[in-house]
């Protein structure tokens, strides 16, 4: 269970020169109308509302004044239904956890009190509701026994959804690190141990344990610690020791790495692997030994050297080779998960067999054959080929099944095994063979694919035209564009150059809707090329040196309105909080994320593996640190329009938005969108009788807008709409709401 059930979906991919036209205008009312920009930062949303119902009508405006006005009638008509769906759902959901917790089920009583807070208009207080609160008491005792208990994925569950539910980011870090770590260890080690533990959770759950999928036994943790070395350890706690922006050391980062080795020693079932952990006699010399090395750290008076460091990481191995004998890279890998817990949850160190899943998010490229793909009853689909790709050069479409992988059965895999399994070594010009099922059709022909570079395309428009290539026009009459940027690599600003470009010579944009939901971020560069685009003059962000703006690369200056939600975080705080310090967007939507923090990269060895590490906290053009630290009062950018979006809303929007984003041919027929993204909650092909009367999927961007699927974006352009129809121009300088 996430915070948003979208997740389980499981999508994996891995302007203007001058304006053409000026903003029209109505005669002047009896009454001094609101400035849009204005009324939306002074909370003033109903009040203009009002004023666009009363407006009257003139023969110049007529035409938009009018479709102005039976969208907003439409808007209020989605939020009616919508809040009245709410609470209904709510109700539902607080009688589902009393049943729940009347049966003494915590897990799921925890599950419908996250999905009830969601819809509450202040999470704070509804944890002070006494039946929630009482909940949260008798969950973390549960939660505890089972740690004690060796049963690990009771309490993993139990934690995770006690982290959502109270929801900051410190309660229950530490023991959810602990008990991820010791599944993690598991899962890697003696991976038949951790699947008996997890069929045995879901049988005591009600559940049919999953099936394990074949391929997981052609790997194992010598191929997955390949190249991982001492030299590569001592270089990433050197970094980590001089550059972590809270101020670490050898002697913190040894204590932790010291504990990371005593929980691997202490998991029983490691003995089937590692014959020396059977020892009892053995392993105890050896955890003594780590004890003794803790206790003389935490009294030491000064720092420890790198040199004292290297000696007495020498002198741990030597004593694990003496006594409990693990293999040189599986002490290094776990001392070194250990160090790095130390840190912060952003900081880790990628291995040689991660290092190609690491440049896959930096540098908006990978070696693959060019498919999204997701789990859709529980058969591995093809959401959609990827343009001028192996995938789509061979035929295959969204909806068809992946049912082998180089002769493996598909049957049990996760989505994070397909990738690594589809991608392989990721060598250009290696082959990899997939056996593909069309829905409809009981044979499966054999596809040889050869993979090549990828490039990841991370500006996306409103909708796709005929053949794949993106609209970005939202509202053709007011000449409205609509641009999604869904992280930010090194290709983005002139992707969005292009976007920009290609509105222009469609007539042009008054008015721009940028779309930074769900991106999770990337290069800082990129942010700031971004926020460039939009600002000609003063600070946009200070990481390790401020950066300025400059006018070389500024669009001519438009209305812009920026969506931002829990899932914007990092590079997109930092364009969306540049833009809102400089009064040059109104920001739209929920409060983001709080990744405020700057990561370097670092080569450890001879360019085999990377250590990011955080290094500072950047500040916004007035000053704020966003970045969301433990026990924060406030965090991230804020909103100067909520618009909050309930969980299942999200995840609808968000299969939407997958069914949608599909690539077809020009004639391509148009495909079920049960075959693609049917939400994983949802019947299966058995209970379709009962699921007759479901609202189906919209099919197009524009359905997507009119059914109420995305008030955060109606809302949005709803206000850039007033914008260009109002009688006065945009203010200059409104209402600072950026006080530090």
């Amino acid at each position: 269970m996430t915070r948003w059930k979208w997740a389980r979906v499981g999508l994996v991919c891995v302007v203007l020169g001058l304006m053409l036209t000026l903003p029209r205008v109505w005669a002047a009312p009896a009454a001094e109308p609101i400035d849009s920009w204005y009324a939306a930062s002074n909370a003033r949303i109903a009040e203009l509302w009002a004023q666009i119902e009363q407006r009257p009508v003139d023969a110049e405006t007529q035409a938009e004044l009018a479709e102005l006005q039976q969208r907003l009638a439409r808007y209020k008509a989605n939020e009616t239904e919508r809040r009245a769906e709410i609470h209904k759902a709510f109700d539902e959901y607080m009688a589902d956890m009393a049943e729940s917790l009347g049966d003494d089920d915590l897990p799921e009583a925890l599950s419908d009190a996250v999905l009830a807070q969601g819809l509450t208009d202040d999470p704070k207080v509804f944890l002070k509701r006494r039946d929630v609160a009482d909940l949260i008491l008798r969950a973390e005792a549960a939660a505890s026994v089972a740690e004690a208990s060796s049963k690990w994925f009771d309490a993993l569950v139990l934690y995770r959804r006690l982290d959502l539910l109270i929801d900051d980011h410190a309660t229950y870090d530490q023991p959810l690190r602990r008990v991820a770590r010791k599944l993690r260890i598991l899962r890697l080690y003696v991976p038949d141990t951790y699947y008996k533990l997890s069929d045995d959770f879901a049988i005591s759950q009600g559940e049919e344990p999953g099936e394990r999928w074949e391929g997981d036994e052609q790997q194992g943790w010598r191929h997955e610690l390949r190249g991982v070395n001492r030299s590569m350890l001592l270089q990433a706690m050197t970094r980590a020791s001089d550059n972590h922006v809270e101020g670490s050391s050898y002697d913190r980062l040894f204590i932790g790495g010291v504990d990371g080795l005593r929980i691997f020693c202490q998991l029983e079932p490691l003995g089937a692997e590692f014959a020396g952990l059977k020892n009892d006699a053995q392993r105890q010399r050896f955890l003594d030994y780590l004890d003794a090395q803790r206790n003389q750290l935490v009294k030491r008076t000064r720092r420890m050297t790198y040199t004292e460091c290297a000696n007495m990481l020498r002198e741990a191995l030597t004593y694990n080779r003496q006594t409990v004998r693990l293999p040189d890279e599986v002490f290094v890998h776990e001392f070194a998960a250990g160090a790095m817990a130390t840190l912060d949850e952003f900081s880790s160190i990628y291995w040689p067999s991660e290092k190609e899943r690491f440049e896959r998010t930096t540098k908006q490229q990978f070696v693959g054959v060019g498919v999204q793909i997701t789990l859709t009853d529980d058969e591995l689909t093809i959401v959609s080929p990827l343009e001028d790709t192996p995938a789509h050069r061979a035929g295959l479409k969204a909806g068809d099944r992946i049912c082998t992988i180089d002769g493996s059965s598909t049957t049990g895999i996760s989505l994070n095994q397909a990738v690594r399994a589809i991608t392989g070594e990721s060598k250009e010009g290696s082959a990899v063979v997939l056996g593909i099922r069309t829905p409809g059709t009981d044979n499966t022909r054999q596809v040889t694919l050869v993979r090549e570079r990828i490039k990841i395309v991370s500006v996306k428009g409103f909708q796709h035209l005929p053949g794949g290539a993106w609209d970005f026009i939202i509202d053709p009459d007011l000449q409205i564009g609509f641009v999604r940027v869904t992280q930010f690599g090194p290709d983005t600003a002139a992707e969005l150059d292009r976007a920009i470009e290609s509105m222009r010579e469609c007539g042009g944009v008054r008015g721009l809707i940028l779309d930074l939901r769900f991106n999770g971020g990337g290069r800082l560069d990129a942010a700031v090329a971004l926020s460039n685009r939009f600002v000609d003059d003063g600070k946009i962000v200070t990481a390790h040196r401020s950066h300025f703006a400059d006018a070389k690369d500024t669009y001519e200056h438009f209305p812009l309105v920026v969506l931002i939600n829990r899932g914007s975080a990092s590079a997109s705080e930092i364009l969306a909080g540049c833009l809102q310090d400089h009064h040059r967007a109104l920001i739209v939507g929920e409060n983001t994320y709080g990744k405020g923090s700057v990561q370097e990269v670092a080569f450890l060895g001879a360019f085999e593996a990377y250590l990011k590490v955080t290094t500072t906290y950047y500040k916004l053009p007035s000053g704020r640190i966003i970045h969301r630290r433990p026990k924060a009062a406030a965090w991230g950018v804020q909103p100067d329009v909520v618009i909050r979006m309930t969980d299942s809303e999200v995840e609808r929007l968000i299969r939407a938005r997958m069914y949608i984003d599909i690539f077809r041919e020009n004639d391509e027929a148009e495909i079920d969108p049960d075959l693609v993204v049917k939400g994983p909650d949802e019947p299966g092909e058995q209970d379709q009788a009962d699921a007759a009367d479901e609202e189906p999927l919209p099919t197009t961007a524009a359905q997507l807008l009119a059914e109420g699927y995305d008030p955060q974006l109606e809302a949005g352009l709803l206000l850039l709409k007033a914008q260009l129809l109002n009688v006065t121009e945009l203010v200059s300088n409104p209402p600072d709401n950026t006080t530090p």
